[in-house]
Formats: C-alpha cells, sequence, structure tokens
C-alpha cells in the first residue's frame, strides 16, 4: 500500500487552465537507474495536505480528471487535492458510522466511474464514495468467510469496475463486483506460489492482471484475474539486487509497474513480465528524495505519485511516454 518528469504542457492537456492558477515549480530531473532505454525523471511538485497537514498517509489514487485522493490515516480522513497539488477537499472521522474510518493503513482506489473505494480496516470493510465524499454505499465484517475480512489493507479496481481487496490477515484477495457481491478469491499464508506473507499492497492493469507487493516475502507476484499464478520476482535492477521491503505497487496504461522499496528509498520501474526497466529515489527530505516511500499510483499522462511516508507527503514525478 503504498518516483521520476517536460511536462506542463503534458499536464495542461485535458485538465484545463485558468488565469489565477498558480504556476507548477520547475521541473527537477532526477537521476534514474536504466537499461538505456528510459529518459530522465523529472519531480513536478510535492505537498504534505496545505493547511491541515497529512498525517501517517497510507495510500494514494487518481481519477481519470486529474484529481488525487490519498487517505489521511491519522486524521481518519480522504483528502483530495487538484492536478497541482492543491487542497480541494476532505472528507471522514474517527468512528464506525458511514462515512467513518478506523484506520491503521487504508487502501483506495477509484473506479472509470470516479467512485472511490476505501479499506476502513479496523472496522472489517469497503466503504464507496462518489467523487465529493458521498456515502454511497459499505460491505464487509469481521470473519474469515466470503465477503468478509481481516484487516483489508488495500483495493484496486479493474477497467470493468470489479474490486479486488487485499484481506490481509487472511492472507488472500477477495474480488467483488461494484456492488460488493463476492465473486472468487484466492490465497493463502505461506511462501509457495500463490501464497501470502504480510502482503501490503496490490494493483491491478489494463488487462486485469493482478499484481500483489507480497511484504513478507520480499517479492512481487502476478495473477490472472481469477486467481491463476503467473509470475513472480523478488529483486530490482538485477537478480542480486534483492527487494528489502516492497510495500506499494502500481500499474500505468502501458502496463508496466512500479514498485516502491521502503527500506532502500527508491522506485523500480518493471515491464509486466517483471524484467527491469529503470529506478530511481535516495534518501533524504529534498524533492525527489524519500524517507520510506510507501503506496504510489500513476495516472494516464504518465504522472507518477508517490507517498512519502516519514516525511507526511505525496510527490508528483513525469516521465516521457
Amino acid at each position: 500500500m503504498i518516483v521520476t518528469l517536460t511536462m506542463l504542457a503534458i499536464l495542461a492537456a485535458g485538465c484545463g487552465s485558468a488565469p489565477d492558477e498558480p504556476e507548477l515549480p520547475t521541473p527537477l530531473s532526477i537521476t534514474a537507474t536504466s537499461l538505456g532505454q528510459m529518459d530522465a525523471i523529472e519531480f513536478i511538485w510535492a505537498t504534505n495536505g496545505g493547511p491541515t497537514p497529512l498525517k501517517a498517509p497510507s495510500s494514494v489514487a487518481v481519477d481519470g480528471e486529474g484529481s488525487t485522493y490519498v487517505v489521511d490515516t491519522g486524521n481518519y480522513s480522504i483528502r483530495k487535492f487538484d492536478w497541482q497539488g492543491q487542497p480541494v477537499m476532505k472528507w471522514g472521522s474517527q468512528g464506525k458510522d458511514d462515512g467513518q474510518f478506523l484506520f491503521t493503513g487504508g487502501g483506495i482506489g477509484v473506479d472509470p466511474q470516479r467512485d472511490i473505494y476505501v479499506t476502513d480496516d479496523i472496522n472489517a470493510r469497503i466503504q464507496k464514495f462518489d467523487t465529493n465524499g458521498h456515502f454511497l454505499l459499505k460491505w464487509g465484517s469481521r470473519g474469515t468467510g466470503d465477503g468478509q475480512f481481516n484487516a483489508p489493507i488495500a483495493v484496486a479496481v479493474d477497467r470493468q469496475g470489479n474490486v479486488y481487496v487485499l484481506d490481509a490477515r487472511n492472507y488472500r484477495i477477495q474480488k467483488f463486483d461494484a456492488d460488493g457481491r463476492f465473486l472468487a478469491k484466492w490465497g493463502k499464508r505461506g511462501a509457495a506460489d500463490g501464497q501470502f506473507n504480510n502482503a501490503i499492497d496490490m494493483t491491478v492493469d489494463s488487462q486485469g492482471m493482478v499484481y500483489v507487493a507480497d511484504t513478507g516475502n520480499t517479492r512481487v507476484q502476478k495473477f490472472d484475474s481469477e486467481g491463476n499464478f503467473l509470475a513472480k520476482w523478488a529483486s530490482c535492477a538485477n537478480s542480486q539486487d534483492y527487494f528489502s521491503a516492497p510495500v506499494g505497487i502500481a500499474t500505468d496504461t502501458q502496463d508496466h509497474v512500479y514498485v516502491s522499496d521502503f527500506d532502500q528509498n527508491r522506485i523500480c520501474k518493471f515491464d509486466s513480465n517483471g524484467k527491469f526497466l529503470t529506478a530511481w529515489g535516495s534518501a533524504g527530505d529534498g524533492n525527489g528524495q524519500f524517507n520510506g516511500p510507501g503506496d504510489l499510483t500513476v495516472d494516464s499522462k504518465n504522472n507518477v505519485y508517490v507517498i512519502d511516508f516519514i516525511h507526511n507527503r505525496i510527490q508528483m514525478f513525469h516521465q516521457p511516454i
């Protein structure tokens, strides 16, 4: 659950503009390790939440209009930002009622209609909202049965609107339709193919392939949409450059896979079969640096949004398409 970009023109395309919009900072080029086919990555902006600072942000998602949504775990709320990282609104409070949350580290996902799904882990449920934070529905209870959860920690939505939930302490993935009707499940505790050990994040690509950051096993696993195991990998730039703590995972429009390696303060990028493409990041508190990169997401213009967990901020990067 739980990063490098030319671009004011690219960012502005399709987003609209107005004379009084604040200027984005000058892009900062970030050094990336690659196999030669990737151009430089650029830092674009960072936000710590504005007047209400973020506190332990755990998950980030972006919709088709360029709005960014963040699970602000320590404030028991969802934060919405515009495409320039400016705060727009927030919703939620601590509690068990509809629209309230009890988080230790909630996940967030957006469907093609821009509806928002949030894993409310201590309450053992999924809540669904519209893009303005209006409560739509919920499902789930604590347990081990179909549609029940024990620490639902991450959520992803495919192009057909199917919802995948990482049910962390039941060591499985559950699949639902957009109204919360149970469809399928897979996984159990362990280190074999298709098993999980403290998995933290998941994502779905444009073909419906499911990727899991299997953190306790320090690897990524890939499945089809029905849970059939397809592939795994456990290293970044080469076969000896092992992940230390893969905690965030995302895909882009070309089905490249991005993994945030928390302890090594880097983002690793792969093709859909796990072939290394590029990596960036270093330890520090400057722009483009990290202190514990967590969840991440990628928008339709190849902009990458990364939670910089210890710094309580979101960083946005651009990379050439």
